[in-house]
């Protein structure tokens, strides 16, 4: 069984891939829903990840990084 002390620990990564051609509504409600359960749970129970499609390191949406 998991305790709330392993959660705390070890955050689960969430890794969200984002398309080359994604907008940022593509992303932003996915990621919004676990960073807003982080908050909701005043600790890190996520570590959420973007994950670009291309070879660059930087995922920018709507030409923002």
């Amino acid at each position: 069984m998991i305790s709330m002390r392993d959660v705390v620990e070890r955050p689960k990564v969430m890794a969200v891939v984002v398309p080359q051609m994604a907008q940022s509504l593509d992303v932003s409600g996915l990621v919004d829903v676990f960073l807003e359960a982080n908050r909701l749970a005043a600790v890190s129970l996520y570590d959420v990840q973007l994950i670009s499609m291309t070879d660059g390191r930087e995922v920018s949406i709507g030409g923002c990084p």
